[in-house]
């Protein structure tokens, strides 16, 4: 009667073949924490940048002015028209589109 014995090589190679796996898939869930980073950090940058703008437009708005453009960030203005002390038109404008 023969006995079926698998190989000390099989072994070997399987395990092998798990650590690679195991490392491309460690590279990519690390590849797209480092992508959600960066997207985080540019949505914060904008935020932060469209809030001091909006800071700057009331300021304009209490010197009496009535129509103006405020720079956010890049190409993106924040429009504000003022009457009677309301403000009528409060949007985000991006140059060039």
């Amino acid at each position: 009667m023969k006995q079926s014995r698998i190989g000390l090589g099989v072994v070997t190679m399987l395990s092998i073949f798990v650590v690679v796996c195991m490392c491309v898939l460690v590279l990519f869930s690390s590849n797209k924490v480092y992508q959600i980073h960066e997207q985080t950090n540019r949505s914060y940058a904008f935020k932060k940048a469209y809030y001091e703008a909006e800071i700057k437009a009331h300021k304009l708005i209490d010197e009496n002015q009535t129509d103006f453009l405020v720079h956010v960030k890049g190409d993106t203005y924040l429009k504000v028209k003022v009457n009677d002390d309301k403000i009528v038109i409060f949007k985000t404008i991006v140059k060039g589109e």
